[in-house]
């Protein structure tokens, strides 16, 4: 997962625009040389990856190359199971799982009625440990278990252990079909999520909802239904966005027990934890049997049941959700009380919709940027890099135009020949670290130095940061440079050049860079030197006076002038009045020996072209010509 795009030779301006995809840099999604890195682009590919899973595949770092749509595909198992659970790396990379549909009844006894095992249906059946992030879901999602003892059902996960689930955004509508009644745990995302699962940065929000669903079985069965995750076990929530439809029907003759919340069916464990969502739900629901002892329907906004042990008040808080009718925060509490009963610690209803979010300034929506709405704890929506408002609409931006970013490079200073780049393309995908390799033309590091760095992203923001050089404690050693201004960049320096390293790709990092460059200032010193007519210097006179042109003053002995990169700088000398010493020419002073630079009075410098490479002294070289007699006859004379 390594490539390189390298920039030749030096750099002055660099335009980085990432936007559909050309020139960048991937440089790392998962720790090399670990685990297996499987790179799956097609429905085939997916279809035999899930059929072939097995104990070699446990550790495996899945990544997808595609979007994938896997209508007219039926899967018969999933990714992990209860004997041999997935516990690697599953990285989406912005693509999206279309129309995927799981069946795995065929787990059955021959008989078809009894099971001696749970079921798990969903892309992943059962993780552990495992880390799941960047993929969208999309379409219709249909599930089938048929089991008699525990059924776990989500679009994504059926079962998660510890693992981390991250930056998903599903808009799929999520079927389940339960051949036999069981006791379900079903999310429309995550079927169950225990042990320290963190589930952050996610949004799930289907367009039909779960819609007409009919409860008539009278097995004295227990299920729960959650708009996102089925039970939340000693497991936490956080910043998540949630809509979730119902339309269901609770028959007659029921028999049993269901839960079901916009966010959760239940809420287990006393370090549970649901902190900074935002919700707009929609219930509509029909219960035919109210008057029977032996039937149990709980339905709350937020979960359908907290159970004991119930985690403290203010582990469940800073969620606004849209409030439908007489519908409680949650339909059955248990020992759970509010902190405080005045604000039901933060649980707030609000008529604000989630497809028309203003905004007042800045990138934060109003409905997101009020810091007191959201649990100080956590901190807060993070609009620069995970989020982003387009069109009154939030979403991820793991799935922003497409999820693919690129780079460009201006072609400003190419025409002047002073940068050179091979314009090679190169897609990005969200969150990749990437790398711009580039390099001074040959002998150009000794005239110039970078400077700064200023970003125009795609989010319209301007960001600067200052590089600086860091000096080498070896008089001839490299100069090194380090950036301040901006954590998301670091510069190294390599072999052959430079390393600018954007630590994750996303829309505040994304857009136009300039990449500035700093001329070196060099000092040249001139002045006049008497030498005898055996070429023997005369110490401590001056013959001459020598200037820069055009200038006003014409009487200094010696003149200081700056020089940087082709600098032109004419000089010129004049003889003292009334000294019997006749000019020679201009010399640079060099080790050893100095170099006869022209016989005319008048010179121009061009610096960095010839001996002019670095600090330089020159001098105006006359000879001592008193003990020459001339003598002039005239016409008489000669006669």
């Amino acid at each position: 997962m390594k490539k390189i795009v390298k920039p030749l030779l030096i750099l002055f301006v660099f335009c980085l625009t990432f936007a559909l995809g050309e020139f960048f840099v991937p440089n790392k999604t998962f720790a090399e040389g670990e685990a297996t890195v499987k790179t799956i682009s097609s429905a085939t590919e997916l279809k035999e990856y899930v059929e072939g899973y097995g104990n070699a595949n446990q550790t495996d770092n899945i990544v997808l190359s595609a979007d994938i749509d896997m209508a007219d595909i039926t899967l018969n198992k999933t990714i992990g199971n209860e004997e041999i659970a997935f516990m690697g790396t599953f990285d989406g990379r912005g693509y999206s799982i279309s129309n995927l549909t799981v069946d795995v009844t065929n787990d059955m006894t021959q008989e078809g009625a009894v099971l001696e095992n749970n079921q798990y249906a969903g892309l992943f059946g059962s993780v552990d440990g495992a880390t799941i992030r960047n993929v969208a879901l999309k379409g219709e999602y249909n599930l089938r278990t048929g089991g008699t003892i525990k059924s776990y059902i989500g679009a994504l996960v059926g079962k998660a252990t510890a693992s981390t689930i991250e930056c998903v955004q599903s808009t799929a509508d999520v079927v389940c079909n339960s051949i036999y009644d069981s006791y379900v745990e079903f999310g429309a995302l995550i079927g169950s999520a225990s042990n320290n699962t963190q589930v952050k940065n996610v949004i799930c929000r289907s367009a039909d909802g779960f819609s007409l669903w009919t409860f008539n079985n009278k097995q004295d069965k227990i299920s729960y239904f959650g708009g996102m995750v089925g039970v939340l076990t000693n497991s936490k929530i956080i910043f998540s966005v949630v809509e979730a439809k119902y339309n269901f029907t609770v028959g007659e003759g029921f028999i049993g027990d269901i839960s079901v919340g916009g966010v959760a069916g239940k809420i287990e464990g006393s370090n549970s934890r649901l902190v900074n969502i935002a919700m707009q739900n929609n219930f509509v629901y029909l219960n035919n049997a109210l008057t029977s002892i032996d039937a149990v329907l709980n339905v709350g906004e937020i979960a359908g049941e907290i159970s004991n042990p119930a985690p403290i008040s203010a582990n469940i808080s800073n969620i606004k959700y849209k409030h439908n009718g007489d519908i409680e925060r949650f339909g059955s509490i248990g020992s759970y009380t509010y902190t405080d009963s005045d604000n039901f610690d933060m649980i707030l209803p609000t008529t604000e919709k989630l497809d028309d979010l203003k905004l007042t300034s800045g990138l934060v929506p109003d409905y997101f940027a009020n810091a007191g709405d959201w649990h100080w704890k956590e901190g807060n929506w993070d609009f620069e890099q995970v989020w982003y408002n387009d069109a009154g609409t939030i979403y991820l931006q793991s799935f922003s135009g497409k999820g693919e970013f690129s780079l460009e490079v201006s072609r400003r200073l190419l025409e002047k020949g002073v940068l050179t780049t091979a314009n090679e393309e190169t897609k990005l995908r969200y969150g990749d670290e990437a790398i711009i390799s580039f390099g001074f033309a040959e002998g150009m590091e000794k005239y110039f130095e970078l400077s700064s760095i200023k970003l125009t992203n795609n989010n319209q923001q301007t960001k600067e940061a200052t590089i600086y050089t860091v000096p080498s404690l070896d008089p001839e050693g490299e100069v090194t440079y380090e950036i301040s201004g901006f954590d998301m960049w670091e510069i190294r320096t390599t072999s052959t050049g430079f390393d600018l390293i954007i630590k994750q790709v996303n829309r505040s990092t994304s857009g136009t860079y300039d990449i500035a460059t700093v001329e070196k200032v060099f000092t040249g010193t001139m002045t006049s030197r008497l030498y005898s007519d055996t070429d023997q210097l005369v110490a401590n006179t001056i013959p001459g006076y020598v200037y820069t042109t055009p200038n006003t003053i014409t009487n200094t002995e010696t003149d200081d002038f700056e020089m940087t990169y082709q600098k032109k700088t004419s000089i010129e000398t004049q003889i003292k009045k009334d000294t019997p010493n006749a000019f020679v020419g201009w010399y640079i002073v060099g080790d050893g020996e100095d170099t006869l630079i022209t016989t005319s009075r008048n010179y121009t410098i061009v610096f960095g072209e010839g001996l002019f490479v670095g600090d330089f002294e020159i001098y105006a070289k006359y000879v001592d010509k008193a003990c020459e007699v001339t003598f002039r006859f005239d016409a008489g004379i000669k006669k």
